[in-house]
């Protein structure tokens, strides 16, 4: 089987009707991922090129900052078009990044994230995530903990979440070193800074109430500095 990246340099070199028929013959979680690694114009011209409703289903199936960043590449009535296609809960994510500038914090993060209460047993947090059916539970790296109104505690990682004992709450697995955050206004490179300076591997994105947002990961942040390169993805299961 081809690695994402190999796919993606396949389809750059096929015609249109060529990678189109390579796309059908994908499973549509193997055909997203490929698309993740495409490069800027060759994804919006696949994009392009597909009905609206299979690239609609292409970007439901990507992480939400890489399916808004392929949308900031299309003219804003085909954007329009394929979020009004795109399966709701995928959409609101999607439309949550695209809200905001994407040299910003907002506009790269990844909101598809884990969130949790603190008072929350480990076996419940566990069971839950065995019944999640989005990418979410794929792509995070870690559990935001929160209080009882939604204000972050701190950052969970999935590490300590594994090997801690079921009837742990999670709020007794979390680290007394703050967590790192950075609020959506934020430039790329506070955000950097922010990821250096606490040695982490992700950046969570908190509003005005401390409330997480989203994500950012040491791969966003370098898409985001160095964009006419081939995109980084690192292993995303520990910080």
């Amino acid at each position: 089987r081809l690695r994402a990246a190999e796919l993606a340099d396949l389809l750059e070199d096929l015609g249109r009707t060529e990678r189109q028929r390579l796309l059908q013959s994908l499973p549509i979680e193997q055909a997203a991922d490929a698309l993740e690694e495409m490069q800027p114009e060759e994804l919006e011209s696949l994009l392009r090129e597909s009905t609206p409703d299979a690239a609609a289903s292409y970007l439901a199936e990507m992480e939400p900052d890489e399916a808004a960043d392929a949308l900031r590449d299309v003219d804003g009535e085909l954007r329009q078009r394929l979020l009004e296609r795109m399966a709701e809960p995928a959409a609101k994510l999607v439309t949550a990044v695209l809200s905001h500038n994407e040299t910003t914090a907002g506009g790269i993060m990844n909101t598809a994230i884990i969130t949790a209460k603190g008072s929350e047993r480990v076996s419940e947090l566990v069971g839950r995530l065995r019944n999640r059916q989005d990418d979410a539970v794929s792509i995070a790296i870690g559990v935001a903990v929160t209080d009882k109104e939604g204000r972050l505690i701190n950052n969970l990682k999935f590490a300590d979440l594994f090997l801690a004992s079921p009837e742990q709450t999670l709020k007794e697995l979390l680290s007394s070193q703050p967590p790192s955050i950075v609020h959506p206004e934020a430039d790329i490179k506070e955000v950097a800074d922010t990821l250096i300076a606490n040695r982490s591997t992700s950046v969570l994105v908190v509003d005005k109430h401390n409330r997480p947002l989203g994500r950012i990961l040491a791969d966003d942040i370098l898409d985001a500095r160095l964009p006419e390169s081939r995109r980084f993805h690192f292993p995303r299961m520990f910080s």
